[in-house]
């Protein structure tokens, strides 16, 4: 087994109810079993607190170690990050470069965690937590990657590793501000830049109408199956299927819009009549 200083835990955004994910649990397992096969003298959770939580991702890491035997003064809290370079960035500068780390974290997140180690100048090994879902796995990996190749691109044009992640928490901060006051308007214009972009698919018109109905109750069909198959209070809870039902969900919305372009059906007109019926069910009963 390799020497190990110290076993850095990387963060997982914890559930609503600020409770660790599965992914997170999964991390911390093996954290646990590495610090045994080692004996490592310090494990570290990094993670800090994200949007709409109310505990650090570090704080509720550091109760689920001592609940499988770690003790207190082992475990060193690094609990400011919000993204993996700003974990490594912070670790860096509490652990130093001398000492041999090991980095934990989900392995389809391993390839990011160790460029951005690789960048920070920490002298590290990974070990990856297993992902039973081949496909989430798989795709998150890709996801991931795609982002640390726009990091790299930003340290190759001299970028420091601060300078990077203050951009990075920028361009976070605007997307949540736009997703904050995303609208049905916005929702059609997506929508009518994906018809233009690909002009094979079936323009928008009243005729067109009924085939997006279908496809739209079709992606509903998709929503039931998930809850169907795993039970309606597994599929909001576990993280994975929480993902899968949302982005279901994001389908039927897709296919709504199309809806609406093709019954020239507008923003306004949908608001007067929502309004308008909101005021009768208000009443009715």
């Amino acid at each position: 087994m390799e020497k190990t200083d110290v076993i850095l835990v990387l963060g997982h955004r914890l559930l609503p109810d600020d409770t660790p994910s599965e992914d997170l649990k999964r991390r911390i397992d093996k954290a646990v079993e590495l610090w045994k096969e080692t004996g490592a003298s310090m494990i570290m959770p990094c993670g800090g607190l994200t949007r709409d939580r109310h505990r650090t991702e570090a704080e509720v890491m550091k109760e689920m170690l001592m609940e499988r035997g770690v003790p207190s003064e082992q475990i060193c809290l690094e609990d400011k990050s919000r993204i993996t370079l700003e974990n490594l960035v912070n670790a860096c500068d509490l652990v130093g470069t001398e000492k041999r780390v090991a980095i934990v974290s989900s392995d389809y997140h391993m390839d990011m965690a160790m460029k951005d180690a690789e960048a920070v100048g920490l002298n590290a090994y990974g070990v990856g937590a297993e992902t039973p879902d081949v496909s989430y796995r798989e795709q998150t990996r890709a996801m991931l990657n795609g982002f640390e190749e726009k990091l790299d691109m930003l340290r190759r044009q001299g970028f420091s590793n601060r300078e990077v992640i203050r951009m990075c928490m920028e361009n976070m901060s605007s997307m949540q501000k736009a997703q904050d006051h995303f609208t049905v308007a916005e929702m059609l214009e997506m929508q009518k830049t994906l018809r233009d972009k690909y002009t094979q698919w079936e323009r928008y018109s009243p005729e067109a109408g009924p085939n997006h109905l279908l496809w739209m109750i079709g992606e509903v069909g998709e929503v039931i199956d998930i809850v169907k198959k795993c039970g309606a209070a597994e599929s909001c809870k576990d993280p994975n299927l929480r993902s899968q039902l949302v982005e279901e969900m994001a389908d039927v919305l897709m296919y709504y819009n199309d809806v609406l372009w093709c019954f020239g059906i507008t923003e306004k007109e949908l608001k007067e009549s929502y309004l308008a019926k909101y005021e009768r069910n208000l009443h009715r009963w």
